[in-house]
C-alpha cells in the first residue's frame, strides 16, 4: 500500500513527514481490518518516528515493521476463520453442558444433512410409529426384520385410515433419517415395508399439483399485491424462476442482482441467487448459488421497472420480503377465494405454473427448462411439466375469471405501477362486466 512504503535511500533519513500522513489519511479506509488495524499502524508509526528524532543514524527495523507487521488479506481471513473456529468451539461446550448433544439418540452433525423444520418433522412421524409400536405389542429392536414388520403394520394402519401415498415417502424417509444403518442397507434392509409403498401407490396413485396458467398468475398476483404489499410481486418472481416457497422466502436484498450498465449484451437482465454459499444453507438438492436469469421477454421490462423500487435503500443482508410464510399462505387462499375457483392453487403451484407455460410457450426446450429449474433427471422435470393439463383446467374457469385474468395479463405493469386502481381503470376490463364485479369483490373484503 502507498500510504506505508517507506524507504531510507543511502541511509539517510527516512521520507519526512510519513507519520504526519499517516495521522491525516483515513487510515480506516486505507487499510484492511477496521479501527484496530489502523491503531497498530499509528503506533507503529509513532514509535518509528520517535527513534528518527533520537538518532541521527535511524535504524531501518522500525520502518520494516511498519511495513511487514501490518495484517495481510490473507491473514486477516485467517483471523476470521480462528475466531469461527472458536466461536463454534464455544458453542459445542455450551451444548455439552446443556446435554444437546444428542437429539433423539442422533448427534448434532448427524441431524445437519436435512432443515431443522424437517428433522423435527421426522422425529415427529417416529415417535407416532414407536406409539403404535407399543399400542399394539410388536417387537421393535434394531433388527433390520423386527424393523420391517412393525413398520409394515403401521403402513397398513395408515393406507386404510384414509392418508395418502406421501405419508408413506416420508415415514420411510424419516426411518432412514433416525435410523442410518436402515439407509445403509438401502431398500433390500426393509423390502416388505418398500413394497407396502409401492402397492400403497399403485393402488391409490399420487395426485401432482395443478399448474395455473400464466393469465391466472397474472390477476392471481395482482389480487395478493392488494392485500400485502410486495407480495404480488413476489408471486411473480416465483413463477418465473421456479422457485420452491422457502427458496422465495429466504431471499435476501442482495440475492436480487441488476442487470449490468457496462455490460448489458452479457448481462441484460435481473438474476436472482439462491442459496448464496456465505448463508450456508442449501438447496432442496445440497446446492449453493443456484443462479437464474428473468430474462423472460413478456415479464423483463416489467421487473427492470419495478425491483429497483423494491431494494432501494434497504440493507443488503436483510430479507427481500417483510412477510412470512403464513402470510403468504393466508394471502394466496385468499386470493383464491375471491376467484370463486374451483380447485385453489397452492403456492408451490408456481413452481409447476413456470416450467409448464414455457413448454406450453415454447419459450424454452426441455432442457432449458430443467436446467432453470435445477432438476437433477427429465423424470423429476415431467412431475412438474404439465402443460396440458394447465391448459384444461384454465379452459374450465368461468369466461368472466379468464376475462379479468387476460386483462390483468395485458395490462400487468399498470396494475402494480397502481394497484389500488386496478384494474379498474381498464376500459376493457369495464367491459367485461361480470369480471370486473369479482375483482372489485376482492378490494371490498380487504378494505383497499
Amino acid at each position: 500500500m502507498p500510504l506505508l512504503e517507506c524507504s531510507v535511500p543511502g541511509g539517510n533519513r527516512p521520507v519526512v513527514g510519513i507519520r504526519k500522513r499517516l495521522l491525516e489519511s483515513d487510515v480506516h479506509a486505507a487499510l484492511p481490518g477496521g479501527p484496530l488495524v489502523a491503531q497498530r499502524a499509528i503506533s507503529l508509526a509513532r514509535s518509528a518516528t520517535n527513534l528518527l528524532e533520537a538518532s541521527d543514524n535511524p535504524p531501518v527495523a522500525p520502518f520494516k515493521r511498519l511495513c511487514t507487521e501490518l495484517p495481510t488479506e490473507a491473514g486477516i481471513r485467517r483471523q476470521a476463520a480462528i475466531t469461527k473456529r472458536e466461536k463454534r468451539y464455544t458453542e459445542w461446550i455450551d451444548m455439552r453442558n446443556r446435554g444437546v448433544i444428542f437429539d433423539g439418540g442422533l448427534s448434532y452433525l448427524e441431524t445437519r444433512p436435512v432443515q431443522p423444520g424437517t428433522h423435527n418433522e421426522y422425529m415427529l412421524r417416529v415417535q407416532h410409529l414407536n406409539t403404535f409400536v407399543l399400542r399394539e405389542g410388536l417387537r421393535w429392536t434394531l433388527l433390520l426384520a423386527d424393523m420391517d414388520l412393525a413398520i409394515m403394520m403401521y403402513l397398513h394402519f395408515r393406507f386404510f385410515a384414509g392418508y395418502d401415498h406421501g405419508d408413506a415417502t416420508k415415514l420411510l424417509a424419516a426411518i432412514s433419517h433416525v435410523h442410518p444403518h436402515v439407509r445403509a442397507a438401502g431398500k433390500e434392509g426393509l423390502p416388505r415395508s418398500n413394497r407396502c409403498a409401492k402397492g400403497w401407490r399403485k393402488e391409490i396413485p399420487p395426485k401432482s399439483r395443478v399448474a395455473p396458467a400464466w393469465p391466472l398468475v397474472c390477476i392471481l398476483a395482482v389480487l395478493c399485491e392488494t392485500i400485502e404489499e410486495s407480495m404480488g410481486l413476489a408471486t411473480l418472481i416465483a413463477n418465473d424462476a421456479y422457485l420452491r416457497p422457502g427458496e422465495l422466502l429466504g431471499l435476501r436484498v442482495k440475492d436480487l442482482v441488476p442487470p449490468s450498465t457496462v455490460a448489458a449484451d452479457i448481462f441484460p437482465a435481473w438474476s436472482v441467487v439462491v442459496r448464496p454459499e456465505e448463508v450456508g444453507i442449501p438447496t432442496k438438492v445440497g446446492t449453493f448459488d443456484d443462479t437464474v436469469r428473468l430474462d423472460k421477454e413478456e415479464t423483463r421490462e416489467f421487473f427492470i421497472a419495478l425491483l429497483p423500487r423494491l431494494i432501494a435503500n434497504r440493507d443488503p443482508d436483510e430479507f427481500l420480503w417483510k412477510f412470512s410464510s403464513q402470510k403468504l399462505v393466508t394471502t394466496w387462499r385468499a386470493a383464491n377465494d375471491i376467484l370463486l375457483l374451483p380447485n385453489p392453487f397452492h403456492v408451490y403451484s408456481l413452481r409447476h405454473a413456470g416450467p409448464s407455460h414455457d413448454a406450453a410457450a415454447r419459450l424454452r426446450s426441455l432442457l432449458e427448462i430443467q436446467h432453470r429449474g435445477r432438476w437433477k433427471t427429465r423424470q423429476s422435470l415431467q412431475r412438474y411439466e404439465k402443460h396440458g393439463r394447465m391448459q384444461a383446467e384454465f379452459e374450465a374457469l368461468s369466461s368472466p375469471v379468464k376475462a379479468a385474468a387476460v386483462m390483468c395479463r395485458k395490462f400487468l405493469l399498470e396494475c402494480f405501477l397502481a394497484p389500488n386502481a386496478a384494474p379498474l381503470h381498464l376500459k376493457d376490463l369495464e367491459r367485461a362486466g361480470t369480471a370486473l364485479r369479482v375483482v372489485r369483490q376482492g378490494r371490498a373484503s380487504t378494505g383497499k
